[in-house]
């Protein structure tokens, strides 16, 4: 029998001060993001997934608001190793 493979949900860090060319291809989405934690969890439990909300752990770069830089990369690759190692081991 084969099991269905276990999935983790990752909601995105919120939108922060956005800057350059960003300000105008996400209008809006500074506040829309405030949402992103709630509605990725509830789907996460509706599924039966498991979850991770990247905002406790990074947000997006001063450059622009919405990328990530390197060193938050980093902390999101460490995040989702923890993550993905607790998952695993349950």
């Amino acid at each position: 029998m084969l099991l269905a493979p276990q999935v983790l949900l990752v909601a995105p860090p919120r939108i922060t001060r956005l800057a350059g060319t960003m300000v105008e291809k996400f209008h809006g989405a500074e506040e829309k993001s405030t949402q992103f934690t709630r509605c990725y969890a509830r789907i996460a439990e509706e599924r039966g997934c498991s979850f991770l909300d990247a905002a406790e752990f990074i947000q997006p770069s001063k450059v622009d608001g919405v990328h990530l830089d390197e060193l938050q990369h980093q902390q999101l690759a460490v995040a989702l190793h923890h993550r993905v190692l607790d998952i695993l081991e349950h």
